[in-house]
């Protein structure tokens, strides 16, 4: 037990030594054949969420001109 502790304030410690930017986590998504960045960010949301948001981050993360996308294209999703 305090082995665990010790290491989560190793880890909060490190982190904040970094001088505040901690990288957030992402992950890519390939789009399939149907999708819409709609789709995506609605499979992505809390059901009680609006999508609305995400559908704007992830215009803006994946640095698209429009919500326009194509199959086999990588979008980053963001945590």
């Amino acid at each position: 037990m305090a082995l665990g502790a010790a290491l989560c304030v190793n880890l909060v410690a490190s982190r904040a030594g970094t001088g505040g930017s901690v990288r957030t986590a992402s992950r890519t998504y390939v789009v399939k054949p149907g999708d819409t960045i709609w789709s995506i960010a609605r499979r992505q949301a809390d059901s009680r969420e609006d999508p609305r948001p995400l559908v704007d981050r992830l215009i803006r993360v994946n640095e698209l001109r429009d919500a326009q996308i194509w199959p086999g294209q990588q979008l980053v999703i963001p945590a």
